[in-house]
């Protein structure tokens, strides 16, 4: 039997719960990636793609639970190169997506006519959406390589529109971890990212009905092993 048993009908706070354990039981290894994406974070053109480089070696690693084939640095370094170019188009069309919709709620907000006023609503419903999609814009970055921006977010705002409390939950509870580390700085930066990333990967997995790895059987954990292995090395 797999060591965590996994819950008849899982839910997002069963994918939280377990990303925190997760957290605790593999902090070293975590903290290894997340040493390197704070660290390319700090020229802040090239956080997007730090950003997406966490994320799939979190991905990796979670794949890997045994710690037996993955190798940190080289995994980084290898997404951080590859998705650099459209993780930074994705944060750039992301920050320009926020202003907009911040000067449009400022713009009808601000005028004098109460019936103009009302128009706002119309905006703080994009934000609403664009704040719920966040979660989950690098794991599909990540996980469909193919993907072209406008389908990132058209498959983002279809988890949202079909799962808005489950988005809801995870797009909050990451908005808080995201805040107590900038809040408490220090070495809480070397662990929050990562549990970020943990928790809005296996949500992704969740929601889309993909295998994750923490609950699965030993036969099915190796099927896994093996198809991820066979992927690697069918790569450049």
């Amino acid at each position: 039997m797999s060591e965590v048993k996994r819950p008849e009908n899982p839910r997002i706070f069963d994918v939280i719960w377990l990303s925190c354990k997760q957290l605790i039981k593999r902090l070293p290894f975590w903290i290894r990636p997340n040493f390197w994406f704070v660290l390319l974070s700090l020229p802040l053109v090239t956080m997007p793609g730090a950003y997406a480089a966490l994320n799939a070696t979190v991905a990796a690693g979670l794949r890997d639970p045994g710690e037996s084939q993955v190798k940190v640095r080289k995994v980084f370094k290898d997404a951080f190169f590859k998705h650099l170019g459209k993780s930074f188009a994705l944060g750039f069309t992301n920050l320009l997506i926020f202003i907009m919709i911040a000067f449009s709620i400022y713009f009808w907000v601000s005028r004098s006519e109460r019936a103009q006023n009302y128009v706002s609503i119309i905006a703080f419903y994009f934000l609403a959406m664009w704040f719920l999609s966040q979660p989950f814009l690098y794991p599909i970055l990540v996980e469909k390589e193919h993907y072209s921006i406008p389908h990132i977010y058209k498959d983002a705002l279809r988890i949202v529109i079909r799962n808005p409390l489950v988005a809801l939950a995870v797009a909050v509870t990451n908005l808080f971890l995201s805040v107590v580390g900038l809040v408490l700085l220090g070495p809480i930066l070397l662990v929050v990212p990562a549990l970020v990333c943990l928790i809005s990967m296996q949500t992704y997995w969740l929601i889309e009905h993909k295998p994750i790895p923490e609950w699965l059987e030993p036969e099915e954990l190796q099927k896994l092993l093996a198809a991820e292995e066979a992927k690697q090395n069918a790569q450049p």
